[in-house]
């Protein structure tokens, strides 16, 4: 209906300036209806074309949106991570079953009993035929059950057009991206479960399901957000005057809002305060000096009897980056690095560390 449409059409428009991946599922659920069309076209409905029409009057309505969307495809996107792997378009669902509060997932008993059991709903919920009340068989058919294949379709399609997209476009993918199709993909999973039919298969699937999935909930429970606040009691002592190199300068936004404010706080690569982390050109910037052409840059900064810390990390896809400014820095300077704050890579989501760059004993 006219009134249907609208509402699709806004809330389509709605997706587009709120999660860009909304491209992607918009784009599916379009050519599904156009493919639905062409199928039916001996018989078709003219209503059939509100739904096309409606998506592309969401498209219309983002087109003015596009040039600063295009900016930022050419001088943001995501220099933090590399683009995905054409095998992630096969491993994408690990996402919705693991505890993502550290930066490395670890495999363990309960993820691989989360993740099998989850990939298994999934097939028994596109592929599967309800099991009879006194059978043990469940039937599977290649071709997928006319009741779910529109919502497989959109689930899968816009998976792999997203995944492709970012691996030919360069773009990286986490697994936050894929909440498009969160809510179609919950009831290709809920229909999973009900094919089994009798309430104690039922029961006994999602225990299953539930139980390894709490206790990858707890084990990630007392995962903290960011080691920031350790590193703050550790400069908060610090007189005012120091200089604290802080590598890569994502670990700026946090790290300043519990620290020592007397302090002067340079980022890596910019060589700006790192309270906000301009991401304009990044890559290109990171990449015009090696670190230890930035570490002279840096030592240029440190005076004579200047107290030197430096905060760093190895996440960020940056790698040992940061390790190599450190070490660079510490050589032009003539001191030795001292641990302070040792990085818990098990016990945060942003791990970091803290060294003091001392003048070397005589």
């Amino acid at each position: 209906r006219a009134r249907t449409a609208v509402i699709i059409g806004v809330l389509g428009s709605a997706l587009l300036y709120t999660h860009y991946w909304a491209i992607y599922l918009l784009g599916v659920i379009g050519l599904y209806s156009l493919i639905r069309i062409a199928v039916r076209r001996k018989d078709l409905d003219r209503r059939e074309w509100w739904l096309p029409g409606a998506l592309t009057a969401s498209f219309i309505t983002f087109l003015p949106w596009v040039p600063i969307f295009n900016s930022q495809r050419l001088h943001t996107g995501t220099p933090w991570a590399s683009a995905p792997t054409v095998y992630q378009i096969f491993t994408w669902f690990d996402g919705f079953s693991v505890n993502q509060s550290v930066p490395h997932v670890v495999g363990s008993l309960h993820t691989q009993i989360s993740i099998m059991v989850f990939v298994g709903l999934l097939i028994f919920g596109i592929f599967g035929y309800r099991m009879a009340m006194d059978s043990r068989i469940l039937q599977l058919d290649y071709r997928g059950t006319s009741e779910i294949r529109t919502v497989s379709f959109i689930v899968l399609v816009t998976m792999a057009v997203g995944l492709m997209a970012s691996h030919f476009g360069g773009s990286a993918y986490v697994p936050r991206y894929a909440a498009v199709i969160a809510v179609p993909l919950c009831f290709v999973i809920a229909r999973g479960v009900r094919n089994f039919t009798t309430p104690l298969r039922i029961l006994i699937v999602l225990a299953l399901f539930s139980g390894a999935s709490l206790w990858t909930d707890k084990w990630g429970v007392g995962s903290q957000r960011t080691q920031a606040g350790q590193i703050a009691v550790a400069l908060a002592a610090v007189p005012a005057g120091a200089i604290v190199f802080v590598c890569p300068d994502q670990l700026g936004p946090s790290l300043l809002r519990y620290s020592n404010p007397s302090l002067t706080y340079v980022g890596y690569p910019r060589f700006e305060n790192p309270a906000i982390v301009d991401w304009y050109d990044y890559l290109a910037k990171y990449k015009k000096l090696t670190p230890a052409e930035y570490a002279d840059r840096a030592a240029k900064m440190v005076g004579v009897n200047q107290r030197v810390f430096v905060v760093r990390a190895h996440f960020y896809g940056l790698k040992q980056t940061c390790w190599h400014f450190a070490t660079s820095l510490a050589s032009d300077l003539h001191r030795d690095s001292v641990p302070i704050v040792k990085e818990n890579v098990g016990g945060y989501y942003q791990p970091m560390q803290l060294q003091e760059l001392v003048v070397s004993a005589p």
